[in-house]
This record gives C-alpha cells, structure tokens and sequence, in this order.
C-alpha cells in the first residue's frame, strides 16, 4: 500500500488544482464551504493529515515537513504538477518548495 493510499483525501470538481491543507487540530472537513465555493471552477483537493480524520497516524511524529511531503504525496499520486495552496499554517507551505502558490487564511 502506497503512502499516498493512507492519506484520506478527496477532489472535487474540475479546472486548475487549489490544495487545502487543514488546521490543528481539525480535518479536512473545516474546508466544506470553501470546496462548494470553489469546485465549479476548480479542481479541489484536501487531504487529512496523519492522525486526524481519516488518516492513521503513522511513523513518526506529525511535522511542517512531514505534512508538506504529504500534500506532495497527493498531489504525485493524482497527477498535479502544481496547485495553488491555501493553509492556516503557512511555514508549512514554504516546505513544498519555490513553485509552490501559496494563499493564507
């Protein structure tokens, strides 16, 4: 089983990929009325990261990079070369790397 297939994720919808990264200690879920706004006109994705939701925890301990790499994971696993990230937590979008788009809330 592939790392990617334990991370609960969902997408929603169609067009350029916006990548939800949710807040501690909450789950993908807190992004609801953000994926209705958004999925008419663009492919949604969010994922739970390791420990909350519906995805175990894992190996280790829950880190910026740890999350980071996930959101990676994901986005490889469905394809996506590149998404607009929107997160509470922005350090951990300065982990994704120099193309990473990034919107704070």
């Amino acid at each position: 089983m592939s790392a990617a297939s334990r991370i609960a994720h969902d997408v929603t919808g169609t067009g350029p990929a916006v990548l939800f990264l949710h807040a501690f200690p909450l789950h993908r879920g807190m992004w609801d009325a953000q994926v209705r706004a958004l999925a008419a006109t663009h492919q949604v994705v969010r994922f739970d990261a390791r420990g909350f939701g519906g995805t175990p925890p894992g190996d280790g301990l829950l880190t910026m990079e740890r999350i980071a790499d996930d959101a990676i994971t994901v986005l490889d696993q469905l394809g996506l070369s590149r998404a607009t990230v929107i997160s509470t937590i922005p350090r951990a979008l300065s982990m994704m790397g120099p193309n990473a788009s990034i919107a704070s809330t």
